[in-house]
């Protein structure tokens, strides 16, 4: 019988990084399992996605912390837009969507150097469907307590459905 408290919230990292700096473009971001205050319950967890067990309404939500003017200015980065995606891959059907979507630009002027990206929502997943993070560019800083995922089972289907 699957279990109702069905939940994870976890950090994010980028292999070979010495500083804690995401440099390139369409970065797919790890989860750090060893990290800690992780939590993963009922959710099966890879390198870089978490794999849904039971079917039901999740709310879904990711964090990242841009750093707008750390160590360059705007006008030095190769990209002035950075993107936070959450994507979905469909199990049933092989497809890769955009589940959720942030953008951020930079600009010299700015006083502010950081900002914070989050975007949440609540989706219907099913069974082997899988999430995982990316974003773009040069400026995002990996350090627990800014750059996070997580979700929780909101409400599933009645128990003769939940694993279809």
């Amino acid at each position: 019988m699957p279990t109702r408290n069905i939940s994870a919230h976890l950090k994010y990292y980028i292999e070979d990084n010495k500083d804690g700096m995401a440099r390139g473009s369409n970065i797919r971001l790890l989860f750090n399992s060893a990290a800690p205050n992780n939590y993963v319950n009922g959710i099966q967890l890879t390198g870089n996605s978490v794999v849904i067990q039971t079917k039901g309404s999740y709310f879904i939500y990711s964090n990242i912390l841009f750093l707008t003017n750390n160590y360059k200015r705007c006008d030095q980065l190769a990209e002035k837009v950075w993107k936070h995606v959450v994507k979905l891959i469909r199990a049933s059907l092989g497809t890769v969507e955009d589940l959720l979507l942030a953008y951020h630009t930079c600009c010299n002027e700015c006083e502010r150097e950081r900002t914070t990206s989050y975007t949440a929502g609540i989706f219907n997943l099913n069974v082997n469907d899988s999430l995982y993070v990316e974003v773009t560019s040069e400026g995002i800083r990996f350090e627990p307590t800014f750059s996070y995922f997580g979700l929780t089972l909101m409400e599933a289907p009645p128990l003769n459905d939940v694993h279809m």
